[in-house]
């Protein structure tokens, strides 16, 4: 050992390496290296290099080339953009009703990555959101996302339960519930609004202008998404941007007279139980709508516990025959064209005549000799034909066109349709005198009250308005309803004649005479459609819609009222005259009274009283 521990002097010998052990595999010859484990070692030493070279590449590559992009994105994790609700602006009615407001809501949310206890958080929710467990737990084991909405729109109490139960993960969102506090009142009108926005009605017809743009809040966040600070501009702009509510919204619908046309067609409803009515009511004048009224209705507050058929506005979707409604406009340009006289006799065959051999017009009484205006008095099938004859089809079609039957009203509300209106070149020789009772069309319930009104108000067909102000939240308005006429139809002169032959109508007598009213004179036309039978496509012997479109104060008119009731099914008839003239009474009283507009006075009602018995009389 001590031996081994000497230094060798320069002089003295090497001792003798002891030879390996026969079974020591791993020794290593000292007077040169083995090749394979250079190999190995230069291996090593290549890999080492190669993965420094590739993670040097790599850093270079993320600081200089993809740099700005990282930076982007440690901004994006670090200051958060939230975004904060605009509260939908509201609708009111034309005397400052609210028909629909905002009321603060809470949305129930769920982060996936914060709940432990799946089960057990679907457990304790499930009674406070009126939802099964399942259900619940269903949604809160998504892996496609990390949040989820469990309900929207939970009423206050229901919140502070759920925030007493202190489950990690489960939050609230904050946001606003729309009510509709008049609950089914206007209910087509207003449709409802959701998640998405307005659904229908003038929620979705203006939604944009309702919805409101929503603002933003920016700020530093820890790892656990807590709020450090506000953020001062150091990570992109400073400035945090409020939301702008949405525009309030005026209608010219006057609750007071939509109520009345409610109730009126509810007593139609229950007297003759028919499939579908409707009620709408307009200003001559300026193409306001005062009230708009269909049913079946829906609640707005609870829109999906009613199905599409409740939900639709018919007034603009529903074409139909207008029956001898439309013997107003075909006497209307008759009379412009001065191819009749209202002093005229027309030979109505005693109730049947023959045209062509081959087809046969009847009336409902045996008429022999009537005037002009005793034609659309007493609805006379044969006396309109043969008014419509002198006309002849290009006149009769260019009739239909002008009044804008065939042609969209452009009302402020969505679903509205054309109706139906065949080409020129598709009517027949027939056409003539089936048009002239107002069939081989169809049109909405909006046109004829639109036609109507052009027929009584001087001739100027105006475009329906819905809206009668938009407001900001400022309270600047930045819009009014002005009026808007489309073009004349027929002269003041001839619309003068048209509002004494219409009065007519409504005199004992004619046809609409249930209309009278002793406090205004009212005039109007009754309509009684022979409807098409689904199963056979011909005209039906049971299915009927009565209609009634009536007008007041007759001398000077300011409203016009349509009520059609389709397939009346129990009751006294189905005649217009029976089943709508004494509604649309009814409902022209209430909106007269409305406007203020002065009866007659006790004497002139005594009058038109003793009138109408003197006429009845003879």
């Amino acid at each position: 050992m001590r031996e081994l521990t000497q230094q060798p002097t320069a002089n003295s010998q090497q001792p003798k390496v002891p030879a390996p052990h026969q079974n020591c595999r791993h020794w290593v010859k000292t007077d040169g290296a083995d090749p394979g484990v250079r190999i190995r070692v230069g291996l090593v030493l290549g890999l080492i290099l190669l993965i420094y070279g590739g993670l040097s590449m790599r850093l270079v590559q993320i600081q200089v080339t993809q740099g700005q992009s990282w930076k982007d994105k440690a901004g994006k994790q670090e200051v958060v953009n939230e975004r904060t609700p605009a509260e939908r602006g509201p609708i009111i009615d034309r005397s400052g009703l609210p028909l629909a407001f905002n009321l603060p809501g809470d949305t129930v949310i769920a982060d996936l990555k914060l709940i432990q206890d799946r089960s057990a958080t679907a457990r304790a929710l499930a009674p406070l959101l009126n939802m099964t467990a399942g259900s619940i737990c269903a949604k809160i084991s998504r892996n496609d996302r990390r949040v989820v909405y469990l309900a929207h729109n939970v009423e206050p109490e229901t919140a502070e339960k759920i925030r007493a139960l202190k489950i990690l993960g489960v939050g609230f969102h904050e946001e606003f519930r729309r009510t509709y506090p008049q609950g089914k009142q206007l209910c087509h009108v207003l449709g409802w609004a959701g998640m998405d926005g307005g659904m229908e009605g003038i929620e979705r017809e203006l939604d944009s202008l309702l919805s409101g743009t929503p603002g933003y809040l920016r700020y530093y966040r820890d790892a656990a998404h807590r709020l450090i600070a506000l953020n001062d501009g150091a990570v992109g702009p400073a400035d945090n941007q409020p939301p702008r509510d949405g525009l309030a919204i005026t209608l010219t619908v006057d609750a007071r007279l939509q109520e009345t046309a409610e109730e009126q067609i509810a007593l139609i409803n229950e007297q003759f139980d028919p499939k579908s009515t409707t009620c709408v009511v307009m200003d001559v004048s300026t193409g306001a709508i005062l009230a708009m009224a269909c049913t079946p209705e829906f609640d707005p507050n609870a829109p999906n516990k009613c199905g599409p058929e409740s939900r639709r506005n018919r007034i603009l979707t529903d074409g139909y025959e207008p029956g001898s409604t439309f013997k107003t406009f075909d006497a209307a340009m008759a009379l412009e064209r001065k191819l009749w006289r209202r002093h005229e006799m027309i030979d109505c065959e005693n109730g049947a005549w023959r045209i062509g051999g081959y087809r046969t017009l009847h009336d409902a009484h045996a008429y022999g000799l009537l005037s002009f205006d005793d034609v659309i008095a007493k609805s006379s099938n044969i006396g309109a034909a043969k008014i419509a004859w002198r006309l002849g089809l290009d006149g009769l079609y260019e009739t239909v066109n002008t009044f804008g039957f065939g042609h969209l009203t452009g009302i402020n509300l969505p679903g509205e349709v054309k109706g139906l209106v065949r080409p020129r070149k598709l009517w027949t020789a027939d056409s003539v005198y089936s048009v002239a009772m107002g069939h081989e069309i169809r049109v909405t319930p909006i046109q004829l009250v639109c036609a109507y009104a052009a027929v009584v108000n001087g001739g100027v067909l105006y475009r329906p308005k819905i809206v009668q102000r938009i407001v900001n939240e400022q309270g600047e308005e930045l819009y009014t309803l002005h009026a808007q006429p489309t073009r004349r139809v027929i002269s003041e002169q001839t619309s003068q004649q048209m509002r004494e032959v219409l009065t007519r109508v409504v005199a004992p007598g004619g046809t609409g005479a249930k209309a009278f009213c002793a406090e205004y004179a009212i005039g109007g036309k009754t309509g009684t459609t022979v409807k098409i039978d689904p199963i056979t496509h011909t005209y039906s012997s049971t299915r009927y819609i009565g209609s009634f479109c009536g007008f007041a104060p007759a001398e000077n008119p300011r409203l016009v009222c349509l009520v059609t009731v389709d397939e009346p099914r129990k009751g006294s008839g189905y005649y217009g005259g029976t089943v709508a003239a004494p509604a649309v009474r009814e409902v022209l009283v209430k909106g007269l009274t409305l406007l203020n507009v002065p009866p007659r006075s006790a004497d002139e009602q005594k009058r038109a009283i003793a009138d109408s018995k003197c006429v009845a009389a003879h």
